[in-house]
């Protein structure tokens, strides 16, 4: 590529988490049968690929648009990566657990795949590296401005890992860039929500424990709740943690915990005793649930974290993103690829925001309403409605399968779909 060719480009993609890393396959995918082909650019500033757990369930509705997008041999290689789950209990105080068949969901994925973040990262990136593009790390973006550049552009200034800032125009950007985005900040676009209180805390480690290994495990106790997930290894589990108390004011970004601290609150967390070993990554942070006002602004897209941040409860967040990054592909290529007028183009985009952020809100109310009623503080009333109630709800086919149908994401993966093929 020479230097007008890389500084003048179709889509500038900001973010290279699976979001990112989504949006492009997309987009090369449409290259390859295109005689327009997309000029784009993916940087990320980190200087290597995650190699954290940190989204652990890849959902029915994502791994179905995985196939259509790259074929089926792709999908495939997720669920051999990783440990397709095909039952969820739920231990409620000391009663016995209560299963939920996850073989119900109506798809050939009917299970959760329990795959570490950064293994989902990787073989969406060997798959756009497939396609000649390559993560540009240590790459990061400092300002764009619509009013700078000539009509129709968007001017970025992106700086590398030596100081050196370079220039390039692109027709679109799209922040990819999680909770903190650069583009959402540099777009002026309002990031609003709150906080919940207390702290949520994550780990990959060894348990030994009474119960079954190879599903997935969801604790409910007068102390907190705990949701344990199956890695590859031998009793190995990614655990996240919602103690019942609150976070020390101050203390707001991610840390690393001590793993003795951390053995000590999962322990408190279990109706039996466990041991937890081997620690290969734990740490803890604050949650936040925020959405943006908007998912563009004129020649800038927001997708993923970057729009809207929330509970890990149901893990949908990185499923959600990857869908939109698909959507909002689709769109891009078409208006890019078939050179439409400036006002079919503005018609087709905006239905971007229009079909998305519904089902940002929705994830947003159901995980925060579950949020919520998991840290309510311990009292006679919230005990018996936790101990009474909830096994009650939880343990009805009809609850099981309406929850079941949500958190797979199936629905709107398929519309989606159906969407792109006509």
């Amino acid at each position: 590529m020479n230097k007008s060719a890389k500084n003048e480009i179709d889509v500038l993609i900001v973010g290279a988490g699976p979001t990112g890393l989504a949006l492009a396959g997309y987009l090369a995918k449409a290259n390859s049968l295109a005689k327009n082909p997309v000029r784009l650019r993916i940087i990320d500033k980190s200087p290597n690929p995650s190699d954290k757990s940190k989204a652990l369930a890849v959902h029915a509705g994502t791994l179905e648009a995985i196939e259509e997008v790259y074929g089926e041999p792709v999908s495939q290689k997720m669920v051999n990566t990783g440990i397709p789950a095909s039952q969820f209990l739920f231990h409620i105080y000391d009663k016995e657990p209560i299963s939920a068949d996850l073989t119900r969901i109506p798809s050939k994925y009917n299970f959760i795949l329990v795959l570490e973040q950064y293994k989902t990262e990787m073989i969406l990136e060997e798959e756009l590296q497939r396609s000649h593009i390559q993560v540009e790390r240590e790459q990061e973006l400092i300002s764009l401005s619509s009013d700078d550049a000539p009509s129709n552009s968007v001017l970025c200034k992106i700086r590398n890992q030596k100081g050196k800032v370079e220039a390039v125009q692109a027709k679109f950007v799209v922040g990819c860039d999680g909770a903190h985005s650069t583009v959402r900040q540099c777009a002026h676009i309002p990031f609003k929500g709150g906080t919940y209180p207390g702290e949520f805390i994550l780990g990959d480690v060894k348990v030994e424990w009474p119960w079954q290994h190879g599903v997935i495990h969801g604790f409910v106790s007068k102390k907190g709740a705990m949701a344990c997930f199956p890695l590859k290894g031998e009793k190995r589990y990614g655990f996240i943690l919602f103690p019942d108390k609150q976070r020390p004011k101050g203390r707001e970004t991610s840390e690393t915990i001590p793993f003795d601290e951390f053995h000590e609150i999962a322990s408190s967390l279990a109706p039996a005793p466990i041991k937890v070993l081997d620690p290969v990554w734990t740490t803890r942070f604050n949650i936040h649930h925020r959405i943006v006002r908007t998912f563009r602004k004129g020649r800038v897209f927001l997708a993923g974290d970057a729009a809207h941040i929330h509970s890990p409860v149901g893990g949908q967040g990185m499923n959600t993103g990857i869908q939109e990054a698909f959507n909002l592909g689709h769109k891009l290529s078409f208006v890019l690829q078939e050179n439409l007028d400036e006002s079919l183009s503005e018609i087709l985009l905006e239905h971007y925001e229009s079909e998305r952020m519904p089902i940002a809100r929705n994830v947003l109310h159901a995980t925060h309403l579950a949020s919520r009623l998991i840290l309510l503080k311990e009292n006679r009333i919230v005990k018996f409605l936790r101990s009474q109630v909830l096994p009650t709800i939880i343990g009805q086919p009809w609850i099981q399968k309406r929850v079941l149908l949500a958190t797979s994401e199936i629905g709107v993966s398929r519309r989606d779909m159906e969407k792109r093929k006509n």
